[in-house]
């Protein structure tokens, strides 16, 4: 799933004071271990397997995105972003907020 921002197109133009999340957060760590065995031999290697926010955030001011990825079912999870911009005295900061949520069969 996520979350993102834009500027309207054709709006004031805006800059950026402030943003939040400000980097990729990964948490809800726990050891994973995948194993292959055939005629009596066997491979496996344990790796960390985290849920992450991808934190995307483009040059101009309000392109912010924020996608969960991760491996849960039946369990809710969720997105956010907080962006503070500026715009000229007496203009009006326009943007667009999109959310989309992509389900695997």
């Amino acid at each position: 799933m996520e979350v993102d921002s834009h500027r309207t197109k054709n709006t004031a133009l805006q800059e950026w004071v402030n943003w939040d999340p400000g980097a990729d957060a990964q948490g809800n760590c726990q050891e994973q271990t995948v194993s292959v065995s055939y005629a009596g031999a066997s491979v496996s290697i344990s790796k960390p397997h985290c849920e992450m926010w991808d934190i995307d955030k483009g040059s101009e001011a309000l392109d912010m995105s924020n996608w969960w990825r991760g491996n849960a079912w039946r369990e809710e999870r969720s997105t956010a972003a907080v962006t503070l911009t500026t715009v000229k005295n007496g203009e009006v900061p326009t943007g667009d907020f999109d959310f989309d949520y992509n389900a695997r069969p």
